[in-house]
């Protein structure tokens, strides 16, 4: 059901924050719809803003999209392609209070990208704490270097990197077609889905755990064993790398496959505990072995 639920969203996610319509398609040439509100009050191509933003909005279609930050104090929003642009073709931008909104392109009911690759890179201040980061892409790879109170990444297809500083109260990665490797300090509560695409979080600490591959293996190397943590793989291997004095009560459920672990568990029931049992862990896989090792030091 999760699987057929995932699909179900993947072939409606393009439009979750603009209308996305395929008018034509032969080979690589293709007409689209792409409209959204206050399109007026957009501006056209690369842009450096002086504003106190906290909130920044990425809808891009596809390409390449990259958030990086250095020492300046302003933010840039940069983009190259394989072709010269056009204003309707080229990143349109808007400041509305504190949020940043980033758009693939101009409003409009059809445009056409005909054989075009567009690469997005905007640059923030390094000491910027974001309040809230969302980016939304239908076909493209995001790579995210930040820190923020919210972060919130939907790919309908793509590879997803993610690496947080500081601390986070909530991060959601979620991908239809394409791999997850998310690196992260501090994390209140983090959800991670892959539908088709191998996920990989490495972590010091994360409160609250919940992670889902439909079609792919998970591994997870985490310096602090999460207080609750729900793991799920329907076809692929899950591997579990925790510091061997973890408190922790596990339990683990796999269809066909094997459980292995490196840790000094007793069984308990239908529990592994390992010290107090003091931190909650579920993992369960229908297709694929559990594997709960020491973490490296």
């Amino acid at each position: 059901m999760k699987s057929l639920s995932k699909f179900i969203k993947s072939l409606v996610g393009i439009a979750a924050i603009t209308s996305i319509s395929l008018v034509s398609l032969t080979g690589c040439t293709f007409g689209f719809n792409y409209t959204y509100a206050n399109a007026d009050k957009y501006e056209a191509g690369d842009q450096t803003f002086t504003e106190d933003i906290d909130t920044i909005n990425i809808d891009y279609r596809s390409g390449e999209v990259k958030l990086t930050s250095d020492s300046k104090s302003k933010i840039f929003v940069k983009e190259t392609s394989n072709k010269t642009l056009d204003e309707s073709h080229m990143v349109h931008t808007w400041v509305d209070g504190s949020t940043l909104y980033v758009k693939f392109c101009e409003s409009t009911n059809n445009i056409n990208f005909s054989n075009m690759h567009k690469e997005l890179e905007v640059i923030i201040p390094e000491d910027l704490k974001l309040e809230d980061l969302k980016i939304e892409v239908s076909s493209a790879d995001t790579d995210i270097q930040c820190e923020a109170k919210n972060i919130e990444i939907d790919a309908s297809s793509g590879d997803i990197t993610l690496t947080q500083s500081g601390n986070s109260d909530s991060i959601s990665i979620d991908t239809s077609s394409g791999k997850i490797d998310a690196t992260v300090e501090n994390v209140e509560t983090m959800k991670n889905e892959a539908s088709s695409g191998n996920i990989k979080v490495t972590g010091d600490f994360i409160k609250n755990l919940t992670s889902n591959t439909s079609s792919g293996n998970a591994e997870y190397s985490l310096k602090t064993a999460p207080e609750n943590s729900d793991i799920s793989a329907s076809s692929g291997t899950v591997n579990v790398n925790l510091p061997a004095d973890s408190d922790l009560k596990a339990s683990l459920d796999v269809s066909s496959g094997k459980i292995n672990y490196d840790l000094p568990f007793t069984k308990d029931d239908n529990s592994y505990v390992c010290g107090k049992g003091t931190n909650k862990m579920s993992i369960d896989t229908s297709s694929g072995n559990i594997n709960i090792n020491k973490l490296d030091d």
